[in-house]
């Protein structure tokens, strides 16, 4: 399934393009709250007689307990299962049947199901997903099958890859008490012990009304929405309050961290040094447009100061780049990485690099290089979106996360109020490798 690796903020609607209306505020949707709880969020697109669907659970791999790793996404399978109405696995292919698409993502803090669909079927669809919502059921044999492809998924995409495997481990240096060290996919030794008790018990607690977020984007206004949504969602009774989402903090970090892995698999060496930076709706979050800004001057594409300097000018990386993560509940990241190149080991490209931060950070960077990065992050994001759904997407992981549909409108013009003094001082408040975790990934030789 799908990760959310993009900044919920960095999302905007191509209507809005017009000149230099890329930092022109974004059009609010229509919002709105059922009897029972449940948000109502609809962008209303008429391009073409589609809907995009999704229901946005507060919960993800963040929510589970300890020992209990994987359960989110787990469940998230399970989701498929069936119900009453819908047994056998027949949901989806319910859904193909009506001409639509769907599918599902788990991330650290959000559980996400979604479908694209005609317009004209949109309400039957609805009632498709409120009645998972209330009756899944789960039969034993079911549950142990599924838990064999989730173990199976993740010897693919984690235990046979040494990339993966860095991430994760570099993931749970980073984070020593907040359970965003813990992997999405679970630990294999935990996967292998989630029963069907425990994944009814994490749906009855997460999977109800006032824990969910419904967002709607097509040919169809708010209202029109908001009735459907009565006839549908609103039926589930809302006894269930929003659970709270208390999570053990993570503390200051006070010391370099480093990790060192290799593998006979590895291809080229690399280097990745995670910095601790604001969420955009957490502590901080002003300075997140900031950081979006400043991940695009130093290296997302070959115009960044690290890839001139080093790729480009030096000669001593093959790669490298620069990104900001903010789009979760409580914490962000800054990475730089790098891939350096033959005759130069991960360590001294390491060390060079921050240097070249340091330098970075004692001298402002010009007006005029700063407003072309601006524009660039801005068309960038605005082209990703050009898509029925896109816009509704980005809204509803901010409300998701416990943020303002109001704060994600004003991100083009957070965007165009950052100036060259923000970037410096963003660049010395975070980025202090004194207080970064790096780690070093290299081929294992064989004897």
């Amino acid at each position: 399934m799908k990760k959310l690796v993009a900044c919920v903020f960095a999302c905007f609607s191509a209507t809005i393009a017009m000149a230099d209306g890329r930092f022109s505020p974004l059009p609010e949707p229509f919002m709105g709250k059922l009897s029972n709880g449940m948000d109502v969020l609809v962008v209303p697109d008429r391009r073409a007689p589609v809907a995009y669907h999704g229901v946005y659970y507060r919960v993800g791999a963040a929510d589970e307990d300890a020992g209990k790793t994987g359960l989110a996404h787990f469940l998230e399978h399970l989701m498929f299962k069936g119900t009453e109405q819908f047994p056998e696995a027949q949901f989806s292919p319910r859904v193909a049947k009506l001409g639509g698409k769907d599918n599902a993502f788990t991330s650290a803090d959000i559980t996400a199901y979604y479908q694209r669909v005609p317009i004209s079927v949109l309400e039957e669809v609805m009632a498709m997903e409120a009645d998972r919502m209330t009756n899944l059921r789960l039969d034993e044999d079911d549950v142990v099958a599924e838990r064999d492809v989730v173990l199976e998924e993740r010897s693919t995409r984690i235990d046979n890859s040494p990339a993966a495997q860095f991430r994760e481990e570099l993931n749970a240096v980073f984070y020593r008490n907040h359970p965003y060290g813990r992997p999405l996919a679970g630990w294999r030794k935990e996967i292998e012990g989630l029963s069907r008790e425990d994944a009814l018990a994490f749906y009855k607690r997460f999977y109800h009304p006032s824990n969910a977020v419904l967002v709607v984007a097509g040919d169809i206004s708010g209202q029109e929405v908001l009735a459907m949504a009565e006839r549908t969602y609103g039926k589930i009774l809302g006894d269930n309050p929003p659970p709270a989402h208390v999570r053990p903090q993570e503390p200051p970090i006070r010391a370099t961290r480093i990790l060192e892995m290799s593998d006979p698999r590895v291809g080229n060496p690399q280097f990745s040094t995670y910095f601790m930076a604001p969420s955009y709706v957490g502590e901080g979050g002003e300075d997140g447009p900031a950081l979006d800004v400043l991940a695009r001057r130093l290296g997302n594409d070959p115009s960044g100061l690290l890839y001139r300097h080093f790729v480009r000018d030096q000669k001593k990386a093959l790669s490298i780049g620069a990104a900001y993560y903010g789009g979760a509940r409580d914490h962000g990241v800054f990475i730089i990485y790098g891939i350096p190149a033959e005759g130069v080991s991960p360590e001294e490209l390491h060390g060079q690099v921050m240097a070249f931060l340091s330098e970075f950070g004692a001298k402002t960077p010009s007006q005029d290089r700063v407003e072309v990065d601006k524009k660039a992050l801005a068309g960038a994001t605005l082209l990703a979106l050009d898509s029925v759904g896109a816009l509704a997407q980005s809204y509803a992981r901010t409300v998701t996360l416990g943020g303002s549909v109001s704060q994600a409108a004003a991100w083009p013009q957070a965007i165009g109020a950052v100036t060259p003094e923000d970037l410096v001082q963003v660049a010395n408040k975070y980025l202090d490798p004194k207080t970064s975790v790096t780690g070093f990934l290299t081929k294992e030789e064989r004897p």
